[in-house]
């Protein structure tokens, strides 16, 4: 890897370790009530948030070794943070790195969430595009995404940027 990405820098966000929740109650309640919101929560995957994010802020950074192991290693290849737009306001979570699926190196997968009061502003796309621009610094030559069919505005974030 060529940097940690500890903290990703966009023109509007800052993408920070979950370690950044660990002094705010607040932020980490209001990123649970987002991944528990019926409305949002339909396209997330994690059944079970608060603890989701309690372990997610004691991970340490990827070590890549389980790479092509499969999918219960996610959490060894994914780089997960906390968004937040440089004013401080929290917008969503995200994760990008090696797909642990993929026997090689060259396969990176994403995935986001915005918080419902902050769509229709274009953070998730702008989000998808670093994590584009990160895969491809990295040396990604096949980059994952996906979206529900009626998740319209995810769609169109990953089209958008390709």
């Amino acid at each position: 890897m060529k940097c940690s990405y500890l903290e990703v820098e966009t023109e509007r966000l800052i993408l920070k370790p979950f370690s950044s929740l660990k002094d705010n109650e607040e932020l980490k309640e209001e990123l649970i009530k987002s991944w528990d919101n019926p409305f949002n929560a339909r396209y997330n995957a994690e059944p079970d948030s608060r603890k989701s994010v309690e372990e997610l802020m004691a991970e340490d950074e990827p070590t890549f070794t389980n790479i092509g192991a499969g999918r219960d290693y996610y959490r060894d290849t994914m780089f997960f943070r906390v968004v937040y737009d440089k004013k401080g306001n929290l917008i969503g979570s995200c994760r990008f790195g090696k797909y642990p699926e993929s026997k090689t190196m060259k396969t990176w997968d994403f995935g986001y969430n915005v918080l419902l009061k902050h769509w229709s502003k274009g953070y998730g796309t702008e989000m998808v595009k670093k994590i584009i621009e990160i895969a491809r610094e990295e040396g990604a030559k096949y980059i994952r995404g996906g979206a529900d069919n009626d998740n319209f505005g995810s769609y169109h974030g990953m089209i958008k940027n390709g």
